[in-house]
């Protein structure tokens, strides 16, 4: 399941999808120090719970990662850092894999089952020239698409099993950029090629091109 920014409350588990619709409120995220909102924005569901931004429960300021079962008892603030979080996607076992921009430091990588101790980096941030985008599940790893200064904007695969990151698919070696999206379907991945209008495949270790040409060629 894919799961981006901004998706409807009302994907909540069936306690919090009755509370809307008559609108009460779930829980009060910020009351201290000062009685000002929670700026919450809604993040992703997997039908037992809801992950969103929300600001700090102790200082009320910046982006926070909080989650909710619909009730005031299980709405909580799952990290302490500031998070801003960019797309996510679920893993079979509901734990959730996302992209943050760590405020002031970069897009990490990060995991969590929707507790506090459940919830850490997968990934640092790195020097991106392009950050990660197109977050994708393949083959039980986190795929991605992202650009360095050595090896341009190619694809990136971080294994969930032992936490490490490489350069997976590499469209145009060298300092060239070679994709532009990424997705996987049918038992394949899938990746546009950047700069040119084309279709490859890939079962994640080669790429076969599957339709497309060459626009200086056009």
């Amino acid at each position: 399941m894919r799961a981006t920014s901004f998706l409807p409350l009302l994907l909540l588990a069936p306690p919090a999808a009755a509370q809307l619709a008559t609108g009460t409120q779930i829980a009060d995220l910020n009351q201290a120090p000062l009685p000002v909102g929670s700026y919450s924005g809604a993040v992703a569901d997997d039908g037992q719970r809801v992950w969103f931004r929300g600001v700090d429960e102790v200082s009320g300021q910046g982006s926070r990662l909080w989650s909710t079962d619909g009730t005031p008892g299980g709405t909580e603030q799952i990290h302490p850092d500031a998070l801003s979080f960019r797309e996510g996607i679920f893993l079979p076992s509901g734990e959730l894999v996302f992209l943050a921009d760590e405020l002031g430091v970069g897009v990490g990588l990060w995991s969590s089952d929707g507790t506090p101790a459940g919830t850490g980096r997968l990934l640092a941030p790195q020097a991106w020239s392009v950050e990660p985008f197109d977050l994708t599940l393949f083959g039980g790893d986190a795929w991605f698409v992202a650009g360095t200064a050595a090896e341009g904007t190619e694809v990136w695969k971080t294994d969930l099993g032992t936490g490490t990151t490489e350069l997976a698919l590499d469209l145009s070696p060298g300092v060239g950029d070679g994709a532009s999206q990424l997705f996987a379907g049918g038992g394949r991945l899938y990746v546009a090629g950047l700069g040119q209008s084309s279709l490859f495949a890939s079962d994640g270790t080669t790429l076969t091109l599957v339709a497309g040409f060459s626009l200086a060629g056009a």
